[in-house]
């Protein structure tokens, strides 16, 4: 995910040669997860398996309607590398993963759920239960 601009400075000077290292070299231009690689076009069907678009264009109607619906949504895959922990300070190789925005969006979800509710929470001058 591209960082966003108050995040920034929590990263390294060098995190663009470390980055890059992660997708290139170590995970060879591939999701570490799913395995897609880095700049596909293709769309994920409805069970999140990813389908390349000459592999779509192939499949009958009835069939890429059942995976599909009306029309896949084609994308191009961007590799990013993520924070297993979350924390952008923590560059331990084993911190990060070459993930695809699928891959990371899920693994994130949690994360992203519980900010979103503090974030709610503080706006309307509450405090987390949890937090």
């Amino acid at each position: 995910m591209p960082i966003k601009a108050e995040n920034r400075s929590r990263y390294p000077k060098d995190w663009k040669l470390i980055s890059s290292y992660i997708r290139r070299v170590r995970a060879l231009g591939k999701c570490e997860w799913c395995g897609v690689k880095n700049g596909a076009r293709g769309a994920r069907d409805r069970h999140g398996e990813w389908w390349d678009e000459v592999s779509i264009e192939n499949l009958n109607s009835g069939v890429g309607m059942e995976l599909f619906g009306d029309f896949p949504k084609i994308i191009r895959i961007v590799l990013t590398v993520m924070h297993l922990d979350h924390n952008p300070e923590n560059n331990d190789r084993q911190n990060l993963k070459a993930a695809c925005q699928a891959c990371h969006l899920r693994y994130d979800h949690k994360h992203h759920m519980a900010n979103a509710r503090v974030t709610r929470n503080s706006k309307r001058g509450q405090e987390s239960l949890f937090s």
